[in-house]
């Protein structure tokens, strides 16, 4: 799907491949996770909080979460397998990191991370999955419309 920044219309909107075929419109009907795309999402609810400014550091360093999965670790990594150190979030945002990210998410009032999310436009993400996926969320574990986010880049432009 692709919007006009300045007034929100939609130029163009892609739900499948054969309308024909198939009337089931992905880009509206569907739910989807949409990874690296939420990680915005975490940095502006954490800039709004006060919690972090653009040339504020983060951590990029090996981390482990407990599980309810008997007694297993959460390790984040970056796509890259590397870790580098202190990065401004700027960097880390900008490289799409996976480490600093969920350290970030994890500080970060659930709660709020859904008013951020709700307040740029995305109306189909479920607060009852923040619970399910957990740190994951940040990383786009949780489904949303995909008709949501160009609305939500939108507001961010």
């Amino acid at each position: 799907m692709a919007i006009e920044n300045r007034t929100g219309q939609i130029l163009a909107l892609i739900g499948g491949d054969n309308f024909e075929r198939s009337q089931f419109n992905r880009a509206t009907q569907a739910m989807r996770q949409v990874g690296s795309l939420f990680k915005p999402f975490v940095y502006a609810t954490a800039i709004d909080d006060g919690l972090i400014s653009p040339a504020s550091l983060l951590w990029d360093l090996p981390v482990k979460y407990p599980t309810a999965d008997n007694g297993k670790e959460y390790r984040p990594e970056n796509y890259d397998k590397r870790f580098r150190g202190p990065v401004t979030v700027r960097t880390a945002l900008a490289n799409s990191l996976n480490v600093p990210t969920i350290k970030l998410f994890d500080g970060i009032e659930p709660s709020e991370f859904v008013t951020t999310a709700n307040k740029l436009g995305i109306s189909s993400f479920d607060p009852q999955k923040i619970q399910q996926y957990g740190l994951s969320t940040a990383l786009g574990g949780s489904e949303v419309s995909l008709y949501d986010l160009p609305s939500a880049y939108q507001t961010l432009a």
